[in-house]
């Protein structure tokens, strides 16, 4: 998978462009992303863009890194929450912005009773995932268990939507297994939470900048067996055309909770290098 995303992101990038209506408004940002004007340099900004979301990725690993630079590795942790499913395209926005003040209200009950989660925080973004009720038969049995756990209904030939966190979360004082339980009390399905410490050979910097580029990859794609297959273009163009309208550039896609008021968040910068399509790739069980 590693070494074909960049081909993935070509493929849905054409598949995107020529779905979307010549007077798109989405279509007239794509096209003119990169182009220059006499003292401006344009960029779209948008999530669609993956031109945008590579310049986005390498932004915020290197504000991680500063942001975490006093973090242990082995207070680091990659949490995982797979949200309530979304029916309509136009249901994501009303399931995240009920997870927002969800993930904070966790924060601040553990923070009355335990002086550790005081310090902890978290760094995240939403992904979107997509299925029907033809790709159960490609689905692995872990995928299908949480599904049913969840009580998700698989329509034919529709999509159901599952917005997906992916963060980061610092814990100095905790064990991550009671970060995982903190966050399986709101969300009880088997494996809906998925907490895995920082931990091998890998240095702090590299396994912040896996976690990112893991949660910003955005290929469209469904993982089924025999590898990864790109969303069908109604889809596609019905998922795009609504994220381009609802998020204001990627900020409606992060998830952020500072530490508690006693402790100083660092300010992190806001350049960085680009990184290569090649890095993005599935996560490793282990760091």
């Amino acid at each position: 998978m590693v070494n074909n995303i960049k081909n993935i992101n070509r493929q849905v990038h054409r598949r995107l462009m020529a779905a979307l209506p010549p007077d798109s408004e989405l279509r007239a940002k794509l096209d003119m992303c990169g182009t220059d004007s006499p003292g401006y340099f344009y960029t779209c900004r948008q999530p669609a863009c993956f031109h945008c979301r590579r310049r986005y990725v390498a932004r915020q690993t290197k504000a991680a890194i500063e942001r975490f630079a006093q973090c242990r590795k082995s207070d680091l942790a990659f949490v995982t929450v797979v949200f309530d499913p979304a029916y309509d395209v136009a249901d994501i926005g009303g399931v995240v912005s009920r997870a927002r003040p969800t993930i904070r209200n966790i924060f601040a009950k553990q923070r009355r009773s335990s002086r550790h989660w005081r310090r902890a925080q978290l760094l995240g973004w939403i992904e979107v995932d997509a299925l029907c009720g033809e790709d159960v038969p490609g689905l692995g049995s872990e995928r299908a268990g949480l599904l049913d756990a969840m009580g998700v209904q698989l329509r034919s030939e529709r999509p159901t939507y599952l917005p997906t966190l992916h963060a980061i979360v610092a814990h100095d004082g905790l064990d991550w297994q009671q970060v995982r339980d903190a966050f399986s009390e709101k969300w009880t399905a088997a494996r809906q939470v998925d907490v895995r410490p920082f931990y091998g050979h890998q240095p702090v910097e590299k396994s912040l900048g896996c976690v990112i580029r893991y949660a910003m990859k955005r290929t469209c794609t469904e993982s089924l067996f025999g590898g990864e297959h790109i969303w069908p273009t109604s889809w596609l163009l019905e998922f795009e055309t609504w994220t381009a309208g609802w998020s204001r550039s990627f900020q409606s896609l992060k998830v952020s909770v500072g530490p508690g008021k006693a402790q100083k968040a660092i300010r992190a910068p806001a350049v960085a290098c680009v990184v290569e399509d090649v890095d993005y790739g599935a996560m490793p069980v282990t760091f």
